[in-house]
C-alpha cells in the first residue's frame, strides 16, 4: 500500500510501469485520494489486504446476507472485488441465506428503505427458550439489535428503546404490530414526547412489519444454534 500512496501523491506512471498488484487499481486513479493518513476511494477507505479478513468479520457478523453487507461497505470501505468476496462469503453462509426476503407483497401498508440509517425501524417482541426479548431492525441497512426483557410491560420496552436511541439516535419512523405494549397510551406518549412517528402494523396483513418479522427469525436461528 505504499507505493500506491506514492502513486496517488506523485502520479501514476505508464500502465505497463506499474508493479502488477497494483494494476487492478489503475482504471480508479481518478477517484483515488490520501486524506489523514488513510488512502481513500470517494468516502471509503481502501483496506489493505492485511486487514480485510477483520473487516468481512464485521460485515458479516450479524448474517443479514449480501444486500445487507454490501450496503455498509459502500458506506465504508473498499478493495478491488470486494463485491464478489461478500457474496462468495453470503453464499456460504446458511444464516445469511435464510435472512433473503421472501417474494411477498407487501399489503396496505408500502415502507421504503428510509433515506439514513436509523431514519426508519421495526420493532417486534418474541420468546425463546421461555425469555422474552425485543427485537429493533434499521430498515436502510438491515441492521439488527435484541433486549432481554424480564418483563414485556410498556415501561420496560420503552426503557429498552430509551437505551437504543441514545446509543444509536432517534429514529423518525418506528413501525410495530398492535402488540399491547406499543397500543398503550404510555407507549404512544413515549413515542410523540420523543419526536418519533409511529405506525402500526395492517391488521391481518403481518407483512407490513415484515422486516421486524424477519429480524426475529433470524434471532431465533442463530440462538437455536
Amino acid at each position: 500500500m505504499q507505493m500506491l500512496k506514492q502513486y496517488i501523491l506523485n502520479g501514476w506512471p505508464d500502465k505497463h510501469h506499474i508493479v502488477p498488484e497494483l494494476k487492478q487499481y489503475w482504471s480508479l486513479a481518478d477517484v483515488l485520494t490520501y486524506e489523514d493518513g488513510l488512502l481513500m476511494k470517494g468516502e471509503r477507505i481502501v483496506i489493505p489486504r492485511a486487514l480485510r479478513k477483520e473487516v468481512e468479520t464485521k460485515l458479516h457478523a450479524a448474517h443479514l446476507g449480501y444486500d445487507a453487507m454490501m450496503r455498509r461497505a459502500r458506506d465504508a470501505v473498499f478493495w478491488p472485488g470486494i463485491a464478489a468476496r461478500i457474496r462468495e462469503i453470503a453464499n456460504a453462509c446458511q444464516p445469511c441465506q435464510q435472512s433473503k426476503p421472501a417474494n411477498q407483497k407487501e399489503s396496505l401498508i408500502q415502507h421504503n428503505e428510509g433515506l439514513n440509517p436509523w431514519d426508519k425501524t421495526g420493532i417486534d417482541l418474541f420468546k425463546i427458550f421461555d425469555q422474552q426479548y425485543l427485537a429493533i431492525v434499521d430498515y436502510y441497512s438491515n441492521f439488527i439489535e435484541v433486549e432481554h426483557l424480564h418483563t414485556t410491560t410498556s415501561q420496560v420496552v420503552i426503557r429498552k428503546l430509551k437505551n437504543l436511541f441514545a446509543r444509536y439516535g432517534v429514529p423518525k419512523v418506528c413501525i410495530s404490530d398492535f402488540g399491547p405494549q406499543f397500543s398503550s397510551a404510555e407507549f404512544t406518549a413515549f413515542m410523540k414526547a420523543w419526536g418519533v412517528h409511529h405506525l402500526k402494523s395492517s391488521p391481518g396483513h403481518h407483512q407490513s412489519n415484515g422486516k421486524a418479522e424477519a429480524a426475529v427469525k433470524i434471532l431465533k436461528n442463530l440462538m437455536k444454534k
